[in-house]
């Protein structure tokens, strides 16, 4: 009886303390230079969410998330371009979907101008994705390291450096024309 009243006096006060994964929201737009950890292959990216499109480009190849047509364009270096639909959970989303979990906090630095952070995992192509957004109060929020595991156990690690809310790289938010779907063999 003691047990069943302990429970039902902190099960309510430990489900307020959990965090909210649906408040984690990034900015409407959004620049970053990317670095692949598995292949030193850096990069730029940038997002728009109010124009749902979003694109990850280095020197060899640039890939052009269309999020309002579900589709995903891949264009080599030599120019030659496919486009595949997009799975559903493919993506970044805005705001961590509702099954995101907290994995807990972090910082880098020290002091006081140490960066907080919070490690959330969320669904990601048939397997997961574990991200590090910082969590500085009144600032935005940004992705500042990455991890995938796809359905096939493929890992792969990226960080983000120097996020900005203003795009000048345009160019990349433009979907590749023409690119067709892969042919069957």
């Amino acid at each position: 009886m003691l047990a069943f009243l302990a429970i039902t006096v902190l099960l309510p006060f430990l489900a307020s303390c959990a965090k909210d994964p649906t408040t984690v929201c990034l900015p409407d737009k959004l620049q970053f230079a990317t670095f692949n950890l598995n292949t030193d292959v850096a990069g730029v990216g940038v997002i728009d969410f109010t124009k749902k499109i979003m694109a990850m480009s280095n020197p060899n190849s640039t890939i052009v998330q269309d999020l309002a047509a579900r589709k995903i364009y891949f264009k080599d270096g030599k120019g030659n371009c496919r486009s595949i639909p997009m799975p559903a959970d493919d993506v970044l989303p805005q705001c961590l979907p509702a099954n995101a979990v907290y994995l807990g906090d972090a910082a880098w630095g020290f002091g006081p101008n140490a960066l907080t952070e919070e490690a959330w995992e969320i669904p990601f192509n048939g397997g997961i994705m574990r991200l590090l957004l910082t969590n500085q109060p009144g600032q935005p929020r940004y992705v500042m390291l990455s991890k995938t595991i796809d359905a096939q156990g493929h890992a792969e690690t990226s960080i983000y450096l120097n996020p900005t809310e203003t795009i000048t790289q345009t160019n990349l938010l433009t979907i590749p024309d023409p690119c067709p779907p892969p042919t069957a063999v």
